[in-house]
C-alpha cells in the first residue's frame, strides 16, 4: 500500500509547521537585548523586506493583466516576471528566508525550507502552462512549411 501525500496532508503540515513556530518564537527563543543591532536580524528584515516588495509588486502586476470580465490568459510583463515565471512566488520564498535570518532559529529555517519545497518546484511548469495558444504554430506558418522526414502526413 503506497502512501500518496495530497494536497490536504501538505495543508495540514504547513499548519502544525506555522503553529510550531509561533509557539516556538513566543515561548522558547530567546534573543539578548541588541539583537535588533546584530547583522543576523539586520540583513534578514532587509531580505525580508525586498521578497515583501517583489511580492507586492508581482502581485500588482498579475491584478493588473486582465481587465474585468475578461478570462484570455496573457503572460505577465515587466518587473522580475523578465527573469522568473512565477516572480510572486520567488518573493514569497525570498520573505521566508529573510525572516529566517532575521529570527535566527531552526523552525523557521525549517518553514522558509518547506515554502521553498512546496512553490518552488511548480515553478518551471508554469513557463509552459497555458502557453499552447502562443506556442501553436499557426495554419499559415505550417502550410508554408515543408513536411520533413520523420513526420506523417495528413494524407497518409
Amino acid at each position: 500500500m503506497s502512501f500518496v501525500f495530497s494536497q490536504a496532508h501538505m495543508d495540514n503540515l504547513w499548519k502544525i509547521m506555522t503553529l510550531y513556530l509561533g509557539y516556538y518564537l513566543i515561548y522558547c527563543a530567546e534573543y539578548p537585548n541588541d539583537w535588533c543591532t546584530d547583522i543576523r536580524f539586520t540583513s534578514g528584515l532587509l531580505l525580508f523586506l525586498l521578497g515583501m516588495g517583489i511580492n507586492i509588486h508581482s502581485d500588482l502586476l498579475l491584478r493588473q493583466l486582465r481587465k474585468p470580465g475578461e478570462v484570455t490568459y496573457k503572460i505577465p510583463q515587466g518587473g522580475l516576471f523578465t527573469y522568473v515565471s512565477g516572480a510572486n512566488y520567488f518573493g514569497e520564498i525570498v520573505e521566508w528566508f529573510g525572516f529566517a535570518i532575521a529570527t535566527w532559529s531552526l523552525p523557521a529555517f525549517a518553514f522558509a525550507f518547506f515554502t521553498l519545497c512546496c512553490i518552488g518546484p511548480p515553478l518551471p511548469e508554469q513557463k509552459t502552462a497555458g502557453l499552447e495558444p502562443f506556442l501553436a504554430p499557426s495554419a499559415e506558418f505550417q502550410a508554408s512549411q515543408p513536411s520533413g522526414e520523420g513526420f506523417s502526413r495528413a494524407s497518409d
